[in-house]
């Protein structure tokens, strides 16, 4: 089985089309520092299934996972041992299924949060609810992969965001309505407020022809800088926002300045193109933060000269999409305060998607590749160690 950032990446361009002063940063690859990133564990999860880690309690140490198989319907609990502790199926469920589209899940209290296009629901460690909050003004939100339920630590009360709905932009472009949405993300303190995220003037999307190079949307809440952190699609920017200030824009506009970036503007100059041809420029996979430091994970571009010269087209054939997984490489660095960055490790064939990151030096990732042999998911514990230190 592929791992899901390959999934993540083709599936997106499958599902359909889509004044402050501010900062910048420029980093340098002769002045980064390597690291190397080094497995020190592994959980064997006796689960059958795609698994991604949306939350992990630090009390009870324990992990809620979703599967992907069934996106936002089944969520499991798991320990360090691996030992499934519950599940959750909002398919048979009953009363205590959630209604609407799933906006973010994750651990409170003892028990467990859900924020949907129906409200907000709270239940108990055996998934029952005990409070919901009806919000009756929701609509779909687009590109949703990760679920998040971000805890924004606060003197007041507690604060929770998520990614809640999306703001469509349409625009006429050669015979085909697209459409360009910005990213909105609901903000819980007992009831539910709206943070409106503009697509900042320094983002690739502001430029109609880019319209077709679908994104998913990647981000995290540091709790250690108070700051939130966007990043989307082939956009080559990590846009940085101070919630408590102005939030329609990012203070703080990095070029990440990626290694293996790539994407080839000569396919959008000619208006109307295939869809399936962003799936060959590089994206962002994921981003997570811990205690100031920013990781981001993304895929190399694929030439798209030497994918025609091959005699591929854009078609989302089985065959071009098995040499679009052959040729990307998966990357992964470092932004050490969120801006001075590392330099790039290449965990292709190695170590798959990036899932929780429990502090500076310690994430949880999945595998590369499926041991189709084992009766369950595994996931790693990595280290991140500083190279010549």
């Amino acid at each position: 089985m592929r791992n899901l950032i390959f999934i993540i990446a083709i599936n997106i361009l499958i599902l359909g089309l889509i004044s402050c002063e501010k900062d910048s940063n420029q980093t340098f690859y002769e002045d980064q520092k390597t690291f190397s990133l080094v497995i020190e564990d592994s959980i064997f999860v006796n689960y059958l299934g795609v698994l991604g880690v949306i939350d992990f309690n630090k009390e009870s140490n324990r992990y809620l996972a979703k599967d992907y198989n069934y996106d936002g319907q089944v969520f499991i609990v798991f320990d360090e041992q691996g030992i499934v502790i519950n599940k959750f199926d909002n398919r048979i469920a009953g009363s205590n299924a959630y209604k609407g589209s799933l906006y973010g899940v994750g651990f409170h209290l003892d028990g467990y949060m859900i924020a949907s296009g129906g409200g907000v629901y709270f239940y108990n460690e055996h998934w029952e609810v005990v409070d919901f909050i009806p919000d009756l003004n929701t609509t779909d939100p687009s590109y949703n992969y990760w679920h998040k339920l971000m805890k924004v630590d606060t003197d007041k009360k507690e604060s929770f965001l998520f990614l809640y709905r999306g703001t469509e932009e349409s625009r006429y472009l050669d015979g085909i309505d697209v459409y360009l949405t910005s990213p909105n993300f609901g903000r819980f303190d007992g009831e539910i407020t709206d943070h409106v995220f503009k697509i900042p003037k320094e983002s690739i999307y502001i430029d109609q022809r880019y319209d077709f190079n679908l994104f998913v949307r990647c981000f995290a809440y540091s709790n250690y800088s108070g700051k939130f952190y966007l990043a989307f699609g082939s956009d080559p920017n990590l846009y940085r926002y101070d919630l408590k200030k102005d939030h329609i824009y990012p203070d703080t506009v990095i070029n990440m300045n990626l290694e293996f970036y790539g994407l080839e503007l000569s396919n959008f100059t000619a208006g109307r193109k295939e869809v399936f041809a962003g799936a060959l420029d590089s994206k962002i996979a994921n981003l997570l933060e811990a205690e100031g430091r920013v990781f981001i994970t993304y895929s190399s571009a694929v030439d798209h000269n030497k994918f025609i010269g091959r005699g591929f087209s854009y078609d989302n054939s089985p065959e071009s999409r098995a040499y679009i997984s052959q040729e990307k490489k998966f990357m992964f660095t470092i932004f050490e305060d969120g801006k001075n960055k590392l330099r790039d490790v290449n965990i292709n064939g190695k170590l798959g998607m990036p899932w929780y990151a429990f502090d500076k030096n310690t994430l949880l990732f999945s595998p590369w590749n499926r041991d189709e042999s084992l009766d369950g998911e595994v996931f790693y514990k990595v280290k991140v160690v500083k190279d010549n230190e």
